[in-house]
């Protein structure tokens, strides 16, 4: 939850302190909620492609996890 307030959900990024918007632009949960702004009302904090590769990135290698579980059977009782 914490990372939530740091993500620009509330407030810009830029009214953070330069530590704080170092570690918020490390927070995936910013770049998302930057792209559903940015699809609304056309303002961005953030490089669109950058946010667009890391939201791909990651549903790429959580996806890739979720196969691998459903694979192998993880935890599956039968």
């Amino acid at each position: 939850m914490p990372l939530t307030f740091l993500g620009g959900v509330f407030n810009s990024i830029s009214m953070l302190p330069e530590t704080a918007q170092t570690f918020a632009r490390f927070n995936p949960f910013f770049y998302f909620v930057d792209g559903l702004r940015y699809s609304m009302i056309g303002i961005q904090e953030a490089n669109l492609w950058v946010g667009v590769g890391i939201i791909i990135g990651l549903i790429l290698v959580f996806g890739a996890w979720v196969w691998y579980l459903f694979h192998i059977g993880w935890r599956l009782r039968a």
